[in-house]
């Protein structure tokens, strides 16, 4: 299995369960959700990049899953960390940069998100995140 995918699984491993969407079956869920993360809770706002990530529940956009993974981030949601650091990392939805990469996996491991833990070893050696002398 590529890099990319295990990635990708990792990330979205993050507690989140999302069943395939059939038409508008969670349209409920999705509004709620949305309107939870508009008012700043950032586990929604994670949520939502992630059913925009996947395109379930929401159309899919790399796009407006950084936005509000970005807007999780910020406010200290280690997943939403995790996350924005996988999509720096392949360059979805923002130029890559593997720097901006490590940084976030770093925040993101300082919680103790264990994924993000897991990959600073390597990023590390590769120097991502870390400051130059």
């Amino acid at each position: 299995m590529p890099l990319r995918q295990i990635l990708l699984r990792a990330c979205l491993s993050g507690g989140l369960a999302l069943a395939p969407v059939a038409g508008s079956a969670r349209t409920d869920e999705t509004q709620a959700a949305r309107q939870k993360a508009q008012s700043g809770d950032p586990e929604a706002q994670w949520r939502l990049g992630i059913m925009y990530l996947l395109g379930r529940g929401a159309p899919q956009s790399d796009i407006k899953a950084v936005e509000w993974f970005h807007a999780a981030a910020e406010q200290g949601e280690a997943r939403a960390q995790f996350s924005l650091g996988y999509m720096y990392n392949e360059g979805r939805g923002v130029p890559q940069n593997v720097g901006e990469a490590g940084r976030w996996y770093r925040r993101a491991a300082e919680q103790g998100q264990g994924k993000a833990q897991f990959l600073l070893g390597p990023c590390m050696q590769m120097e991502w995140g870390s400051p130059k002398p």
